[in-house]
């Protein structure tokens, strides 16, 4: 509906999508690794992707996820120019590169592979993760069983084996 109302050019709801997953959007970059002004940027390209592509969403309920997947390949994008940039200047210098660039790469990487496995995950545990670990309006236990129909006592039980189903498609232990 939100898409929907964009798509129409209502200002309103378009503020509304900004303001609902402008935090989402800026964790990516930011937990990768970037400065504040470089996530900033990642951000405004990320809208204004989405303005350009709005009328093209084909599944507008899984906004979260085409913001997150642009996102991600546009940090992708930064942190190689940034690496390019890191390479041209040790041409020049002998100074080495800072030792947390590798580590925030492994790390994007990782992230990435988190979020791929969640989407392949079935429900109700998609939609369980993502409302614990990937809504940026933080729903509480309580809004968290309300969305999915169940009782509040049931979800850090759901929690739990959606987890384990986690760390399987991960080949990690649990």
């Amino acid at each position: 509906m939100l898409v929907q109302r964009c798509v129409a050019g209502d200002g309103a709801a378009w503020a509304e999508v900004v303001h609902r997953y402008e935090r989402l959007v800026y964790s990516i970059p930011i937990r990768s690794g970037l400065s504040e002004d470089d996530s900033s940027d990642v951000v405004q390209s990320v809208f204004g992707a989405l303005l350009a592509q709005i009328g093209h969403i084909r599944e507008p309920e899984r906004l979260a996820y085409w913001l997150m997947t642009v996102a991600r390949r546009m940090t992708w994008r930064r942190l190689d120019l940034l690496r390019v940039e890191r390479s041209a200047d040790l041409m020049h210098t002998t100074d080495v590169a800072a030792p947390g660039a590798v580590d925030s790469m492994d790390q994007l990487v990782e992230e990435a592979a988190m979020i791929d496995a969640v989407e392949l995950l079935e429900e109700p545990c998609r939609s369980l993760l993502i409302a614990l670990f990937l809504d940026p309006n933080e729903p509480s236990y309580e809004e968290i069983a309300d969305l999915l129909g169940r009782p509040i006592g049931s979800v850090g039980p759901s929690r739990q084996r959606c987890l384990q189903k986690l760390a399987q498609l991960l080949d990690v232990p649990a």
